[in-house]
């Protein structure tokens, strides 16, 4: 009888020891250096590593990459005299580009005045918003010009929203709204380029 619980213990033991020997090896693959190449143990082993991987582990925000469009190529100019247009000038200072500031899908409805809040020329893509105070709207276009977006940033005096970033390598606007009756705040991102909305 003895034998037997102590095979049978052995045989547990093991079956626990090979679970958790595959569970590692399988983790461990996870793990990489900046050149994907694997880490060594040691390295493995530290509590930096491991602090990190519980966070990536238990944290799952939907976060664009830090490092956007590095295209320097192009760059841009409004002038407002008296609707609002934008140039674009390649690197040698020559206009490519003249887009009027839309505000409908009528090409003939042109703002007067505006601030520009991104320029992504990787995508072609421009934002910018009203500056008026009680009722701003942001605007998207393309170099065509086509309208992609119109977000209302005023909505009833109760919620408002303000433009936090743009993301050009997933072609998303962060914005963060406060919501005036209930103190609530929030974080959303917009696709630039299609009707989607995410909250954080």
């Amino acid at each position: 009888m003895l034998k037997t619980n102590t095979k049978n213990l052995i045989n547990w033991l093991g079956g626990i020891t090979a679970v958790f020997l595959v569970t590692f090896l399988c983790f461990y693959q996870l793990f990489v250096d900046s050149q994907y190449q694997r880490l060594p143990l040691k390295q493995f082993f530290t509590l930096t590593t491991l602090t990190s991987a519980w966070q990536q582990l238990t944290r799952h925000d939907v976060l664009p990459p830090t490092v956007d469009n590095t295209d320097k190529t192009l760059t841009i100019t409004v002038d407002c005299q008296p609707t609002c247009y934008f140039s674009v000038f390649d690197l040698t200072g020559t206009l490519i580009a003249t887009v009027p500031a839309i505000k409908d899908t009528d090409a003939s409805a042109i703002l007067t005045d505006l601030e520009i809040k991104f320029f992504d020329p990787q995508h072609q893509l421009i934002g910018y918003q009203t500056v008026s105070i009680d009722h701003p709207t942001f605007y998207v276009i393309n170099f065509v010009p086509d309208l992609l977006q119109t977000i209302q940033l005023n909505l009833s005096d109760i919620t408002t929203f303000d433009f936090v970033d743009y993301y050009s390598a997933t072609q998303q606007i962060k914005f963060h709204s406060v919501n005036h009756q209930t103190g609530i705040t929030a974080d959303y991102f917009y696709s630039a380029v299609k009707p989607e909305l995410i909250k954080l």
